[in-house]
Parts: C-alpha cells; sequence; structure tokens
C-alpha cells in the first residue's frame, strides 16, 4: 500500500511539471551540481516513523531519510557522467523503567561512480528531460550502539540508596561493500541555470537484490548548472 501511494503521488508530480515546463526554451549545460532529499526503501532502514509507549517501556523508530549531492559533467549532446555522495540513516531507541536506555544509530554512506543518458533532444522547445542512469561504487555502513544504565544500590541493612551510578558502553563498527545502481528519472528546467529534479533508483548492495541492504530509492532535489554545450 505505501509503496503504491508513492506511485502514484510520483506520477501525478511528473505530470504537473511536465505540463508547467512547456513552451520553455532550454540550454544545453556542461557541468551541473545536484542537491537531493532521499527516502530509501530497505530493509536496512526502519521505512517509517514508529512510537511506543507505557509506563514500564518507550520505543522509538525512526528511519530512511537522507540526502545527497551529486556532480555531473556532460560526454555529448545526450550522455553524462556523474558522482554522487549520499547518507541515510536509521535511529532506533528504547527506554525501561529500571533506567536502562539502547540508542542504535546505522548509516549508509555510499560513494557512486556511473552515467547518465538523456532521452529526449534538446531540439525542442521543453524543459522535461527524462533519463535513465546507472553506475557501481562502494557503499559504507556504520552502526553506533549506545547502552546506558542507572545502578542503585541495597546497603547491608536493606536499606535503598540513591546513588544514580551511571554506566555507559558504546560500540562502533563500520563494513564497506561493493554495489551498483540502476534507475532514471526527470529534470525540469526552472530557469536556464536551475531545474527541479526527481530521481528513483534500485540499490544492488554486493550486486544481489536478496541483501537486506538493497532496495529502491526516491529523491526529490534541485540542480544548479552552468558552461554551455556546443556540439
Amino acid at each position: 500500500m505505501r509503496n503504491k501511494s508513492i506511485f502514484n503521488l510520483t506520477i501525478l508530480m511528473l505530470l504537473a511539471a511536465a505540463l508547467s515546463v512547456q513552451g520553455k526554451q532550454t540550454v544545453i549545460r556542461t557541468t551541473g551540481i545536484g542537491f537531493r532529499g532521499t527516502y530509501w526503501n530497505s530493509n536496512f532502514t526502519a521505512s517509517d516513523f514508529n512510537v511506543y509507549h507505557n509506563k514500564y517501556y518507550s520505543e522509538v523508530n525512526v528511519g530512511g531519510g537522507g540526502g545527497w549531492l551529486s556532480f555531473y559533467s556532460r560526454i555529448n549532446s545526450n550522455w553524462l557522467a556523474e558522482i554522487g555522495f549520499g547518507g541515510i540513516g536509521r535511529i532506533e531507541a528504547k527506554s525501561t523503567a529500571n533506567d536502562t536506555q539502547f540508542v542504535h544509530a546505522s548509516v549508509v554512506t555510499p560513494l557512486v561512480f556511473g552515467v547518465r543518458h538523456e532521452l529526449f533532444s534538446h531540439n525542442r522547445n521543453s524543459g522535461f528531460q527524462p533519463y535513465l542512469s546507472a553506475g557501481v561504487g562502494p557503499y559504507w555502513f556504520h552502526d553506533i550502539v549506545t547502552k546506558q544504565e542507572y545502578q542503585d544500590d541495597w546497603d547491608n541493612d536493606r536499606h535503598w540508596h540513591d546513588d544514580n551510578d551511571e554506566d555507559v558502553e558504546v560500540s562502533a563498527k563500520t563494513k564497506v561493500m561493493k554495489g551498483a545502481y540502476a534507475g532514471g528519472g526527470v529534470n525540469m528546467a526552472l530557469t536556464s541555470w536551475m531545474g527541479l529534479n526527481f530521481d528513483v533508483k534500485y540499490h544492488f548492495v554486493d550486486f544481489d537484490t536478496k541483501n537486506k541492504n538493497s532496495g529502491y530509492e526516491f529523491g526529490l532535489g534541485l540542480n544548479f548548472m552552468w558552461g554551455r554545450y556546443r556540439p
């Protein structure tokens, strides 16, 4: 149900954008930089926002969101090389009535190198440009776990002492895995130097669709472009 809602919203956004940019004269730019917010729907990150609470136990899970910084350079009129660096995270926090707190932060940071192929000719009065993209690169996975406990003691006479002694345990692990992505999107020119970008990718972590970290990513952001391409 959630994926169907995201798909329907995506279609509506693309149709609205296509109508709004018709009739605009575009300039073929050679270089650009993009900033994109993203939602990664994989088993690695919690796919929604969950809160649970009672008098004995509390839990909060937030995840799936992040962002990308991308750079691209034109090879010819329809092909571009692109580099992307992203960060997508998850936070899981738990606390109990006996003053035990647990926080687990997970972050994936891909660094990918790929190509983008624009599907439409630039000899049109339209700022709507769909494309296909693919690439490879390393994916770093970081896990940081913090466990905090407060110790209250009984003395030899069975009297309670609220000492608030604090025990903190922190562990951190990092691993890197190879991977690839494939997908597509659209650039919608707002001006001659700025555009709106919508992008969908599927990440093949360890080149395995069954890997728990593989999954779809949906992104929306802005591109800033400069340089005039002359064939």
